[in-house]
């Protein structure tokens, strides 16, 4: 057997594939541009769908980064409403990016996803009345579309869940056996950006939630449930406070035979799926002496990319407390 084929992986053999000085033994298409051209585009389906729009009339601006950072700023869920700054959270975590200041690496810039391929989903999994229901966020619309749920109970503390579930084959056709590597970076970014915003508006309540929670939300093949994270929205109801609407949305389906195409992508995806649920550290003090920009502007703002180790570019004089991870 050729390189490309040899089975099966063990995860420190996957992230060996994966880095800069190995990646030549996967098969990826996008990295090779002939391939990349002609591979299949995915299968669109189109039908109706109720909407619920979440408010649009959002500040620019919260508070300077540097109060954030040195926890000089208290939480503004109450001033702004759970409707508002849900819809706050969920804006600003569709793009979620790492803010590296003075970053080496010229080429990316505030692009949102690996090739606007968008590889990840988020559901709002809410309790009312005692029955837990789940919306999926359409950023296309800025809206909540209900979806089915039938699974674990919220834990005490909680009356609603933020859930991250990874969708490599929606990005498998280009990036192929590397398909789950960039649905766990950026789900990492998300991960780290909800840690910030939620303590910024109040709705992280802080308890723990296992990965398991988001799996009845996988609904295909090379679905994962990546993380799930408390939120405490109060009495809000979802459905009673937000507009309604009646939308034709247009969705992708995955393309059937990615296993056949594609040998190392399911037990790849396998080892992704034997992860744990990421562990959030404590916010603490830090000292800041950057730009004095809002912390949203600085969200607006954050750029990322590799230097030629393949890891985030480190710069000897910028001290890292000037770094928002």
């Amino acid at each position: 057997m050729n390189a490309r084929t040899n089975l099966p992986l063990d995860q420190l053999q996957a992230w060996v594939l994966s880095t800069y000085q190995r990646l030549e033994r996967l098969d990826v298409p996008v990295f090779d541009a002939a391939r990349s051209a002609t591979a299949r585009k995915l299968a669109r389906r189109v039908g109706p769908a109720t909407l619920y729009q979440l408010p649009t009339d959002l500040p620019t601006a919260l508070f300077p980064l540097g109060d954030w950072l040195a926890q000089r700023a208290a939480p503004v869920q109450p001033a702004l409403g759970p409707g508002r700054a849900l819809s706050l959270l969920m804006r600003y975590l569709a793009s979620p990016l790492r803010y590296e200041p003075y970053a080496e690496s010229a080429v990316h810039k505030g692009v949102p996803s690996a090739r606007c391929l968008y590889p990840l989903a988020f559901y709002i999994v809410r309790r009312t009345g005692g029955v837990l229901r789940a919306y999926e966020y359409v950023p296309e619309h800025h809206a909540l579309r209900p979806v089915p749920f039938e699974g674990a109970d919220l834990p005490p503390q909680a009356d609603a869940a933020l859930v991250c579930v990874a969708r490599a084959w929606r990005i498998a056709e280009k990036y192929g056996e590397f398909a789950n590597f960039p649905c766990v970076l950026e789900a990492g970014h998300a991960f780290s950006q909800f840690g910030h915003l939620g303590r910024m508006l109040g709705l992280n309540c802080g308890a723990p939630i296992a990965r398991e929670f988001g799996r009845p939300l996988c609904r295909n093949a090379f679905e994962l449930p990546l993380y799930a994270a408390c939120l405490a929205l109060g009495p809000w109801e979802l459905e009673a406070e937000l507009a309604s609407a009646e939308a034709r949305l247009s969705s992708f389906e995955p393309n059937p035979g990615l296993a056949e195409l594609f040998p190392r992508l399911a037990p790849i995806n396998d080892l992704f799926d034997q992860g744990g649920a990421p562990f959030a550290p404590a916010q603490r003090p830090v000292p800041y002496e950057g730009p004095g920009l809002d912390v949203l502007e600085t969200i607006r703002r954050r750029s990322a990319g590799n230097d030629r180790s393949g890891v985030a570019a480190v710069r000897r004089d910028v001290a890292p407390a000037s770094v928002l991870g």
